[in-house]
Parts: structure tokens; C-alpha cells; sequence
């Protein structure tokens, strides 16, 4: 007797449970109704028009039902008025697929707000959901609907305070942090984790991407090698470094980049160097200078004439020096001569 009574309450509650507007999963409950949670992704107004149908921007209602007056289990699906952000009858449609109910985006939605803050974010959408039998408009059940609205990696890293520039000697030492460049995203999860990178032999002027290094993470630049002021043509006394950042998408990343502007100034890193017409000359100094002069009698005060060697002028010259770390030029006329 006790397995038939078992077997008449399973049927009894299975077709209980199949009734119109019944829910078709054991889910959470608030004190007075039961909660559907759906997940929708969100989407621009060309996302909407070229794929109106990607299940991306669909969920479905698990109630039991169909949206359809004629059918003996039709169900009427109407939003209530107690939503709070976003009205959900103007954003989404109810619709019937396959025999399923379905709720669909059929209007821009972006989850990331219009500023980089998240408290304009809109990751949630909840309201009140009346479901009634089609053929007893009388009979009414309420959810909560909260529809988890899903990101996607529409939106690229922002630097923060760009362009930057800075300024440094050029006899700073190696792995001294100048600077810390700053991105936000505003994806979430992995397509808002964002990495620094240095864009090297880029082709702009005074490229100095081999020169200084970048904090994958934290955007704090570094001097990776020895500066060189010497060598950065006059009026051109920077380096440029190009940083790219890249965010997390697993599919489809974005990026942007900025450049890092890295003023160099002279440091006292060189000795004074002669200069003549005619030497051997390397980066604008003479390598091993020499001076000649023809000396037949030694006389008190006597001018000496000096020549470069090799002499190329056949002129006489006045010794002259430069600092290569400076425009100071030294020399003239009083020299004092060993023998």
C-alpha cells in the first residue's frame, strides 16, 4: 500500500509542478516570492541590429508555459513597476521560442557606465515579474528577476595624466625609477587586467625604448643603460619612449599607447678635448692631437707659430680646447711651452 500512496504523491506533485507559471528549477526565495536569476550580455545599438538573435543577448525563463494565448498552457509574462535603474519593459522583450520563453535585449545597454567610476556600473537589473495562466488572467504569481548583466571586452585601457615627461641627468645610475605610468579599464574580470609595455625601434625621434625598462604591472619606468648626452643632437636633448597598454581580453585585446618624454641634461662626464682643423676626429674632437712648431733660435718673447698636424691649412693656429660637457672653450695665446 505505502509504495502505491508514494507513486499517486510523485504524480501528484509532477504535475503540480508542470502547471502554468510553476518554476521549473528549485531556486532561492525571498520571504515572499520565489528569485529567477538570467544572465544577459551587454550591447551596442550595431551589436543589436546585426545579431539580434545571439543567444548572448537572450535567457531563458524557466517557468512552466508557453508565451501563447491559444495553448492550453499559455502564460502571460508582465513586468512590474519596482524596478529600480532601468525599466526592464523598455529595455527587453518576452518572447516564445522553440516552445521556450525567452526575455531578449532589444535596447543599448552598457554595463560599464559612462565614467571610469563603478558606481555608475550596472551589473545587476532587478524588478518584480507577474506570470498568469493565459486562460485565467486572474491567477498570479510573482518573482524576483535579477538579470546579471554580463561584460564584454568593449572598452580599451585610458592612460591616466597623459602625455608624461620627466627630466634626468645623464649620469643617472642604472635601475633608478623615474616615473609611473597609470591605465584604467573599465571591463571587468579579465578584461579589465592591464599590462605595460615598451614599444622598441619604433621609428620616432630619439627612440630610447632600449634604454629604459617598464614594470609589467605597476607602469613604474626605469633606466636600463647608461645615458648619453653627448650624443643627442642640439636642440634634440630627449629621449622618447614609447609604452603600449594591453588589457586581459582571452579573445579580442585592447590596447593604447603614450609616449614618455625624458629630458636628459649634461652631466661632467667628459674632459676637456683639442680641437683643430685637419686631425683625426671622433665625435667632434680630436683623437691624439698634436701641435708643431719651427723653432731656429730661442728668443726672449719671440711669437711661436703653431700648426696642427697633420697640417692641413698651412696656417698657423692658436691652441684651442673644448669641454665636451659644456660650450667652455679654453686656450689663446699665453701657453706655456715644456721642453
Amino acid at each position: 500500500m505505502l509504495p502505491i500512496l508514494l507513486a499517486y504523491f510523485a504524480i501528484v506533485s509532477i504535475v503540480f509542478a508542470q502547471e502554468p507559471c510553476s518554476p521549473m528549477d528549485p531556486g532561492e526565495w525571498t520571504p515572499v516570492r520565489p528569485v529567477l536569476y538570467l544572465n544577459i550580455y551587454e550591447a551596442n545599438q550595431e551589436e543589436l541590429l546585426l545579431y539580434p538573435n545571439d543567444p548572448m543577448y537572450q535567457s531563458e525563463v524557466r517557468l512552466n508555459g508557453v508565451l501563447d494565448d491559444n495553448s492550453p498552457n499559455g502564460i502571460v509574462l508582465e513586468p512590474q513597476t519596482d524596478y529600480l535603474m532601468i525599466n526592464p519593459a523598455e529595455k527587453f522583450k518576452f518572447e516564445s521560442v522553440s516552445g521556450h520563453s525567452i526575455i531578449r535585449l532589444v535596447q543599448p545597454l552598457d554595463r560599464d557606465g559612462p565614467t571610469e567610476s563603478v558606481d555608475d556600473d550596472i551589473s545587476v537589473i532587478t524588478f518584480t515579474l507577474k506570470c498568469s495562466p493565459a486562460n485565467n488572467l486572474s491567477v498570479e504569481m510573482f518573482y524576483d528577476v535579477s538579470i546579471m548583466v554580463m561584460d564584454k571586452n568593449d572598452n580599451p585601457p585610458i592612460f591616466s595624466n597623459a602625455p608624461y615627461e620627466t627630466a634626468i641627468n645623464e649620469l643617472t645610475p642604472v635601475g633608478t625609477q623615474l616615473l609611473t605610468v597609470t591605465a584604467v579599464d573599465k571591463d571587468s574580470n579579465l578584461d579589465g587586467n592591464i599590462t605595460y609595455s615598451i614599444i622598441k625601434n619604433s621609428g620616432i625621434v630619439n627612440d630610447g625604448g632600449d634604454l629604459f625598462d617598464i614594470d609589467t604591472l605597476q607602469g613604474i619606468l626605469t633606466v636600463r643603460d647608461n645615458l648619453d648626452y653627448e650624443s643627442l643632437g642640439d636642440g634634440h636633448k630627449y629621449y622618447v619612449i614609447r609604452v603600449v597598454v594591453m588589457d586581459g581580453g582571452p579573445n579580442t585585446k585592447r590596447s593604447a599607447y603614450t609616449d614618455i618624454k625624458v629630458n636628459v641634461t649634461d652631466g661632467n662626464d667628459n674632459g676637456p678635448s683639442y680641437m683643430y682643423t685637419g686631425c683625426l676626429q671622433h665625435r667632434m674632437t680630436c683623437v691624439s692631437p698634436k701641435y708643431t712648431v719651427d723653432v731656429t733660435a730661442i728668443t726672449l718673447n719671440q711669437e711661436l707659430q703653431f700648426h696642427g698636424f697633420p697640417d692641413v691649412t698651412g696656417n698657423a693656429i692658436r691652441i684651442l680646447a673644448k669641454d665636451m660637457d659644456g660650450i667652455s672653450i679654453f686656450g689663446g695665446d699665453n701657453v706655456s711651452i715644456w721642453i
